[in-house]
């Protein structure tokens, strides 16, 4: 008889070692029901104290309850100040931290987007207005995702009227593409986004929006202003240099072919001479027929010379 156990055998156990291992340890976990305990809460988990809470931010005298590895390992900020405040105090005592200053609303946005139990999908609004708040708190991953987002969003601005399908008249002021365009720019200097303000500036450059929203902003920085004017007179200046070469390479191609028409009519007019005959009846007819061709000839240049001044 063999001394190894049948597969049953061993499977029951290696179960029962299993158990009295870990029994005592572990906790047992009971399984989730879907119809009680499996539903979604309609109310944003950080506006309530929960059994994880061990921070509370205080902003516009309203608190944001939330557990410090959220914050932590989202912003190098937070983190510094949150290590600072862990050596003052136990790792169990609450933290409260009152942050002046801000907007309550930014706060629940950014934590919406953030925390694992809403994941709020990021679009262009939210990233405009958090793109500033995650350059301060030194949010890096969040940054890149705004980012992402607005650099999308432009790709899809339609800088041609002819191609907007929207009418003028239903269109509001602020979806005009110079206006966007300022605004983008706004809060990327404001957010410290060199991509997105990049991006800003060659569409502004490459583009005939207006400058005129530009020029008057006064939040957007001079150093802006002064590289999308730039932009647009060199970009200017190179179109004005190509229709010129294309001047010039027409010119010398009415220039070649006055030569040519002109060394073919002297050519044709010796040969006519050539063949005259000494007898009066045959003369005639063919100076006439020289004249009349000189004639053309003349006239055919004079209308060159007209297209081409």
């Amino acid at each position: 008889m063999s001394g190894t156990l049948p597969v049953q055998d061993r499977r029951t156990v290696q179960d029962r070692r299993t158990t009295q291992a870990t029994k005592g340890s572990v906790q047992d976990v009971a399984p989730v029901d879907a119809k009680k305990g499996g539903k979604k809460s309609s109310t944003l988990p950080f506006l309530t104290e929960d059994s994880y809470t061990d921070l509370v931010l205080v902003i516009e005298e309203k608190k944001l309850f939330l557990n410090r590895s959220l914050l932590g390992y989202a912003s190098v900020y937070f983190n510094q100040v949150l290590t600072e405040h862990q050596n003052e105090k136990k790792k169990s005592d609450k933290m409260e931290l009152k942050i002046v200053g801000k907007v309550y609303q930014e706060f629940v946005d950014l934590l919406s987007v953030l925390h694992p139990a809403v994941n709020k999908d990021l679009n262009e609004r939210t990233a405009l207005r958090l793109l500033p708040l995650v350059e301060e708190y030194k949010m890096d991953v969040m940054k890149e995702k705004c980012e992402r987002v607005l650099l999308n969003s432009l790709k899809k601005l339609p800088l041609d009227s002819k191609t907007d399908t929207t009418s003028s008249s239903t269109r509001n002021k602020k979806d005009e593409p110079a206006d966007v365009l300022v605004r983008y720019i706004r809060v990327a200097e404001a957010g410290n986004s060199r991509t997105v303000l990049d991006q800003c500036v060659k569409m502004f450059s490459e583009s005939e929006v207006s400058l005129k929203e530009l020029k008057g902003n006064l939040q957007v920085s001079h150093r802006i202003k002064s590289q999308v004017f730039q932009n647009r007179m060199d970009s200017t200046s190179e179109q004005l240099c190509k229709v010129e070469a294309e001047l010039e390479r027409e010119k010398q191609e009415n220039e070649s072919l006055k030569k040519r028409r002109g060394a073919k009519g002297s050519q044709g007019s010796v040969d006519d001479v050539s063949k005259i005959q000494p007898t009066l009846s045959k003369a005639g007819p063919t100076r006439y027929r020289t004249r009349r061709n000189n004639a053309g000839f003349k006239e055919s240049l004079s209308d060159s010379r007209t297209q081409l001044n």
